[in-house]
Order: C-alpha cells, then sequence, then structure tokens
C-alpha cells in the first residue's frame, strides 16, 4: 500500500525516545570512497565467495546452484513488454482467498472457479515475472563467481543489456492504473521497484569484471540510474518502504562508487539509513509500525545494504548503529510465544523468527548465541547460510522467559510455564496500525486460545470491511464505530509465585469513554480478564471475544432467534448471528478449554455469531456481550474445562475467585489502579 509519511501524536513517544541522539556523524566521506574494495561488494567479496565455495556443508547448496544456472543458459531471454501490477489485487473479491493463474488471461477463485480478466489481474503475473529475471541474474553472476564459468557471465550481461535496452521504454504507472506519486515501471510502485532493482544491482557487480566500459555506462545510464531517479522520486521518512528504497538505490551508489548518492542513502536526515534504524527501531527493537510481518520485511530491506556497507567499510555492525540493528533481530526472539510464532498483531500474518535465513548472517557478523535460536530449526541450505553461516551453532540452555513490559512497543507479556498472555496498549502504528486497544492474545497447553485476526490482501473490501476493524478484535466496540488511533497506558504490571496481572487504559480510543483491562494469567493454563467501561452518556457497548474455539460446536451450543445485526464496517461480517439468553460456561471440545463469564451487574444482551478466519470461507466464534450501561463490568476466562468463576463487587472493589479441582485456587481483586492475587489454598 502507498502510505504517506504519517506521524501523529500517537507516535510521538517512539521517535522522542531517541531525539537527543541528533544530530548524527556522517558515514559517508571521501575517506570511505577512497577505500571501496574491488567489485564484488555487494552480495559478498571474492573471499567471502572463495571460502564459501571450500566449506563442505555448502556443497548442497552450490551444486543446487550450478544446476539451475546450467537451466538458466539454456533459457531465452524474454522480458515482459510492460511492468506488472500490485500483488494485492490478485484475490478473490468475495472469498478473500488468493487467485490461481491458469493463463495469461484466466486468474481463477479457488473457491467457486469464478474466473478474473483483464486489468489488473492480467499485470500481476508480470511483477512477479520481473523479479524472476532479477532472481535469475544473480543466481548466473554467484554460479560464475563460483565455478569460473564464462557462459553463466555471458547469459548474465544477457538479461541486464536486455534491461537496458527495454526499461526506458516501460510506461511509468501506478497501482491504479494512473501516473500518480508512488508508481514506477518495472512495478506499480517505488517499492516494488527497489525490490527488484536489489537483485539486478547485485547480479550486475558479481559480473562486473565481464563488462567492457561501455557496457557499464549503458546500463548506469539506461538502466541502475533511472531506476534509482524513479525510486527517489517519491520521499518517505521512517518507513519500512523508504528502507527498501534505500537499500536498492544504496547499491547503485555503492555499485558506481557514486558519494553524492551514498550521502542521500546513508546520511539524509529526513528519510536516510541512519535516521530509519535509530528511529524506526523502538528501544523494545520491535519496528515502530508494530505488525511482525513489517518487522520481518523491514529486516529483508535493510539486510542487503547493511551487508553491502559493511563489506565498504561502513560500521554497520558495531557502535550505536550496530546496537540498534541488533535489536531489530533480538526483538522476535524476546517477544515470541512459546511455540516461537508471534501474534498477528496490526497488519500482519501470524510469522516467527525460526528457520529465518536472515539470522545466518546476523549470528555470523554479532557473534551473539542469542540470534542462533532461529537458526535451530533451519535446513540451513539459503544463500545468507552459504555466504556467512557458521558450521555449527551453540547450544542453547533456554530458560522459562520472564513476565515483561514492552513498554515503548506498548505489549505486557505475561508468562507461566508454557503460556502467555498478551495485553496490548501501546502506539497505533501509523498506516499499519489497527484500531484495537486492549486487544488480547492467549496461549496456553501449545495452542492459541485467544487470537488476533491479522490481515489480508489489501485489495479486497474485507481488507477494511473486517480486519482492520476494531470488531475483529478481543476488546472494547462503541456504538458500532472503530476506535480512534491512540495511545493507551500500562498502569499496573505484577508478578507473584504462580501468577503475573497486569491492568490497562485504552487512553483516548473513544472519547469522553474509561476503557481498562486487567488481565491476570494463573499458573500455567488460566487468563481472567476484568473489564471496565466507563461512558459520558448511555450508549451501545459491545466486548467482543473471538475464542479459538470449533465453530460448528459453538453455534450448535446457543439455542436463541436469529439477529439482524448493523450494516456498518465489520458487523456486515458476522455471520449466523443469533441472541442468546445467557452464557453458561461453555467447553470446546476440541481444546477443553472453557469460556466463561460473569457480567456482574451490567444489563447483557449475549449474541453470538462468526466471523471471518482467513477467507470468507473460514468462519471463527465470536461473542458479543452487549450494554448501554455508562458504567459496564465484566469479569470472564479462558481455562481448562472444571474450572469455576465467581465474581462480586463491593464499593469500588471488583472480587473474582477462581478455583479448579486438584489445583491452587485463586483470589483476585481490581480496584482503581491497584491489582492484587492471593493463593486461597496451597
Amino acid at each position: 500500500m502507498n502510505y504517506s509519511d504519517v506521524y501523529t501524536k500517537n507516535m510521538l513517544p517512539i521517535i522522542a525516545q531517541i531525539a537527543a541522539q541528533e544530530p548524527r556523524s556522517p558515514l559517508i566521506t571521501d575517506t570511505l570512497l577512497a577505500r571501496l574494495p574491488a567489485h564484488p561488494r555487494l552480495l559478498a567479496t571474492k573471499a567471502e565467495l572463495e571460502a564459501a565455495k571450500h566449506k563442505p556443508e555448502n556443497k548442497a547448496f552450490l551444486d543446487g546452484l550450478l544446476t539451475r544456472a546450467e537451466e538458466l543458459v539454456k533459457k531465452p531471454v524474454s522480458l515482459p513488454e510492460r511492468g506488472g501490477q500490485w500483488p494485492h489485487w490478485y484475490a478473490c473479491k468475495k472469498h478473500g482467498t488468493r487467485l490461481k493463474t491458469e493463463s495469461p488471461t484466466r486468474h481463477v477463485c479457488p473457491v467457486d472457479g469464478e474466473v478474473y480478466t483483464g486489468w489488473p489481474y492480467d499485470d500481476v503475473p508480470l511483477l512477479a515475472q520481473h523479479n524472476d529475471w532479477a532472481a535469475a541474474l544473480r543466481d548466473l553472476g554467484l554460479a560464475y563467481k563460483l565455478s569460473g564459468e564464462r557462459r553463466f557471465a555471458e547469459k548474465a550481461k544477457e538479461i541486464l543489456l536486455a534491461y537496458a535496452a527495454t526499461y526506458p521504454g516501460y510506461a511509468y504507472h501506478d497501482k491504479d492504473g494512473k501516473t500518480g506519486a508512488g508508481g514506477a515501471k518495472v512495478g506499480p510502485q517505488t517499492l516494488d521497484e527497489a525490490v527488484w532493482l536489489i537483485p539486478m544491482t547485485q547480479g550486475a557487480d558479481l559480473v562486473w569484471d565481464t563488462l567492457s566500459d561501455s557496457e557499464r555506462v549503458a546500463l548506469r545510464d539506461s538502466l541502475f540510474y533511472p531506476a534509482a531517479n524513479v525510486i527517489r522520486q517519491h520521499k518517505l521518512g521512517v518507513h519500512n518502504i523508504q528502507c527498501w528504497k534505500n537499500s536498492a538505490v544504496g547499491l547503485v551508489a555503492l555499485l558506481y562508487g557514486d558519494k553524492a548518492l551514498l550521502a542521500e542513502v546513508f546520511d539524509d536526515p529526513t528519510r536516510g539509513f541512519q535516521r530509519q534504524l535509530m528511529e524506526g527501531i523502538t528501544d523494545d527493537g520491535l519496528w515502530y509500525e508494530g505488525a511482525w510481518s513489517y518487522h520481518f520485511y523491514t529486516m529483508s530491506a535493510l539486510a542487503p545494504l547493511v551487508e553491502a556497507g559493511y563489506h565498504a567499510g561502513l560500521p554497520l555492525y558495531s557502535g550505536p548503529l550496530g546496537e540498534r540493528y541488533k535489536k531489530l533481530y533480538l526483538a522476535p526472539i524476546r517477544m515470541a510465544l512459546p511455540g516461537g510464532q508471534l501474534p498477528a498483531f496490526n497488519d500482519s500474518n501470524a510469522a516467527t523468527a525460526m528457520s529465518n535465513p536472515l539470522y545466518e548472517t546476523a549470528f555470523a557478523r554479532f557473534a551473539d548465541p542469542q540470534l542462533a535460536l532461529p537458526l535451530t530449526t533451519s535446513p540451513r541450505k539459503t544463500l545468507p547460510a552459504f555466504l556467512a553461516g557458521a558450521p555449527s551453532l551453540p547450544k542453547h540452555a533456554t530458560s522459562p522467559a520472564a513476565t515483561t513490559d514492552f513498554s515503548v512497543a506498548g505489549y505486557a507479556y505475561l508468562r507461566g510455564p508454557g503460556a502467555t498472555l498478551i495485553l496490548k496498549y501501546g502506539p497505533h502504528g501509523g498506516g499499519h496500525g489497527h484500531p484495537d486497544k486492549l486487544n488480547t492474545v492467549f496461549y496456553a497447553s501449545g495452542k492459541i486460545l485467544l487470537d488476533d485476526p491479522g490481515t489480508s490482501v489489501y485489495g479486497i473490501p474485507a481488507h477494511l470491511g473486517w480486519y482492520k476493524t476494531t470488531l475483529a478484535h478481543n476488546t472494547f466496540v462503541q456504538n458500532e464505530a472503530n476506535q480512534k488511533a491512540a495511545t493507551g497506558k500500562l498502569l499496573s504490571l505484577k508478578t507473584g509465585n504462580g501468577w503475573s496481572a497486569a491492568l490497562a487504559d485504552a487512553g483516548p480510543a473513544y472519547e469522553g469513554t474509561s476503557l481498562r483491562r486487567a488481565a491476570f494469567l494463573l499458573g500455567s493454563d488460566t487468563a481472567v480478564f476484568v473489564d471496565s467501561a466507563d461512558q459520558a452518556a448511555p450508549g451501545l457497548l459491545d466486548l467482543t471475544i473471538h475464542p479459538s474455539f470449533e465453530p460448528k460446536a459453538w453455534l450448535a451450543q446457543y439455542i436463541g432467534a436469529a439477529v439482524n445485526l448493523s450494516p456498518k464496517p465489520g458487523y456486515s461480517y458476522l455471520k449466523d448471528s443469533k441472541t442468546a439468553i445467557h452464557i453458561s460456561p461453555y467447553t470446546d471440545p476440541a481444546s477443553g478449554f472453557t469460556l466463561s463469564l460473569s457480567p456482574l451487574a451490567t444489563p447483557t444482551q449475549y449474541i453470538v455469531a462468526t466471523g471471518m478466519g482467513k477467507s470468507s470461507e473460514d468462519r471463527v466464534p465470536i461473542l458479543l456481550a452487549r450494554t448501554e450501561a455508562t458504567k459496564a463490568r465484566w469479569v470472564w476466562m479462558i481455562a481448562p474445562q472444571g474450572t469455576k468463576l465467581t465474581a462480586h463487587t463491593e464499593g469500588d472493589t471488583i472480587h473474582v475467585a477462581v478455583s479448579a479441582p486438584g489445583k491452587k485456587a485463586w483470589q483476585l481483586q481490581v480496584r482503581s489502579t491497584e491489582l492484587a492475587v492471593k493463593p486461597s489454598q496451597e
């Protein structure tokens, strides 16, 4: 998605954390330019390639690379006649599922067989073809350097010169088929142009010694500088897209030793590399947009430039920049659920650092044993492993992660043995944020029991109509409208013997309304929530709960009249909606966990329904606890079958009792900003 450089007030705390470090010393100097190493110097140096090909553990990768190169030599170079289109268009508008390409003009929904054709669908696969040619160029260059076979370099040169002849004639276009800001030529966005240009420059660098001076000039004037200038025309501040743009332009600058272009990439105070690292990466290590998919996407964007800069002699793995960059790699390890999964917060899908090949380079450069953990599940047959992989990994004596407040990113992590409860309260996350203050994810017994819906491709109505609505999350909805972009506050975080607790406020998510959630993790499998809402005037308020239960059994449990819900965003995507007279403790037959809810004195209407999962056909349960009371109090619990929940109020204090046969019983208290947890029996 094209995003401008938007810095709303909810992002100011992130930027303020590093403001004292301005101004920054420039990285690009005449001395650096005078010491640039010989080509290749982008993806790897000659010495690194020579060492890599002699490592016994690299034989399988090298054999596969050379086999691919032999096949590429035989393939005619036939570039697409035009640029490609936005991949987010390539989904069924009804079901949200990715289309299947059956021919250049036939794109089929796998759910009902509906055929899409014409623009933009015919153009989307062309972008993949351009990226395939860029990857082929890089692989041919590697094969040449590793084998010495000139025919690989000649094929790489053929691809390069074909693009030099074709690129100037590609039409400038954006994702809407127009000529708006942020468009490009090979792709519909400067982002796509940058992703394509990175392996193009790496490939050219690898065959540099086979190019004549006139060919180098032709490539500069017809391909690399024009592509870099297309990218440079679209200016962003701190953003994942700008990181891709910096890498692409920076590699072009390093390819040709262009000081002015390098200074722009690394030292520009508005959008340069230094600013991206020091302001985009929070003190917690999470990329400021708060979405794990974009966190890893940013890692992928930064890595090519960091490695190329490292080869050029820049201190990118040391000093303040190195320490900040290292945080980016440590955060997914520190913030993972027990199985290594990361929640699908904001515009993200579920993600993980495990087996991520970028950690091969990070471990090699930083020599920090923590960074080797994601590699323990990897077959280690990737390009980063080939180039920089350590021959062996350190043994990991894993210790249980502790309850932690990631205060800048805005996530309270409550942890027990094999269990994690996350309470989200922090900054919105810019253009990729979701309106879901106090949203909660709960993992126990090897599964996620309360989940975040994540996101979809951006080109379908459900992206804004469902995934990016407050209703789709485990939190509060007022008057069937989305929360405002807001920053909440953690009021209390406590731990004790076998328990953790947090209390957070949603901030100005709704004007004139105070929303608070106290979350308790008891033992290794019980989550209790005490929710409070105070409205300035009576208004419709929904507490929304999305248990990860089997939907058919969920619906069969409740007998009630069908109800027609609002056509507003979020609500229009609900199906199977019906009222329920009351919500008895419900046990999911698949997981064995029970949902219990007590409304205390709050008059509550219960509505059960299903919402969207990964597509319109993937249904997930939802419970709406609905009231119009100005003062609402609910207590609810996800716990193993047989766990009992009771609650009552005394003045402004909420008392909760939790018990289960053969287990420790608990007495919980919530009052204003105070939390108390006591075992009632051993």
